[in-house]
């Protein structure tokens, strides 16, 4: 069979085609991810679109870093090379986007409430 195939993750640990799909939204914004500075801020540790953004912005060349709490963030992350913040007070400035993760219905208690929709990242302009 001559066919093309896309991965679309293996449910636990990445979802390249959000990871695609939000690389050309940065793209068709900012006209290249080369060299664009991205902090990915929130609930890392259960984001599986989180990790496929660190692959394919690092590899676009994007300079890319997490914030988040520390029972938020996976261990031994530093090892994909981003740099970790554990407060927004200290993550960096300056000519910025950031990735806003929402929560995951495993990360947080919710006390009976309805939890916000898991989703892919909420990309905010430049800062």
């Amino acid at each position: 069979v001559d066919a093309n195939v896309i991965n679309a993750g293996d449910g636990a640990h990445e979802h390249p085609t959000q990871g695609l799909l939000d690389m050309l939204t940065l793209r068709e914004k900012y006209g290249t991810l080369e060299g664009l500075r991205v902090c990915i801020v929130g609930d890392i540790l259960h984001s599986r679109v989180a990790r496929s953004n660190i692959h394919g912005l690092q590899t676009m060349g994007a300079k890319v870093s997490i914030c988040g709490p520390s029972t938020l963030i996976p261990r031994e992350i530093e090892r994909l090379g981003v740099e970790v913040y554990h407060r927004l007070d200290d993550a960096p400035t300056g000519k910025l986007v950031l990735g806003l993760v929402p929560p995951t219905s495993g990360s947080v208690h919710y006390r009976g409430q309805t939890p916000p929709p898991v989703g892919t990242p909420a990309w905010r302009g430049l800062l």
